[in-house]
């Protein structure tokens, strides 16, 4: 009798030490999982800034070309007011040596 009470007593202290070693199992991966929350928080913050930032580049880049066909357009207009500035002067010239003969 004495035997199994004893051995009652040893198996009722090792379920105690399992269910310790269970809830402080459990605490831990808790503990872990909220660090694992606040990580993907801040990855999904981090993600959002880097994806704003991409949207205010690509409107950046949208604007550059933008002025960069407008400068585009200035120029081919100006060439060619050039190109006529300087056939009126060549065509000028050539009067000019018509009548000088």
């Amino acid at each position: 009798q004495e035997e199994l009470l004893e051995k009652r007593k040893e198996q009722e202290a090792r379920i105690e030490e399992l269910l310790e070693e269970s809830k402080r199992q459990q605490e831990e991966l808790l503990e872990k999982r909220k660090e694992q929350e606040a990580r993907i928080e801040e990855l999904l913050e981090e993600s959002k800034r880097q994806q704003e930032r991409v949207t205010q580049l690509e409107k950046e880049q949208e604007e550059l070309l933008e002025k960069r066909k407008e400068q585009e357009t200035r120029i081919a207009h100006l060439e060619e007011r050039t190109r006529r500035v300087a056939g009126e002067e060549e065509r000028t010239r050539d009067q000019n040596r018509s009548f000088g003969r």
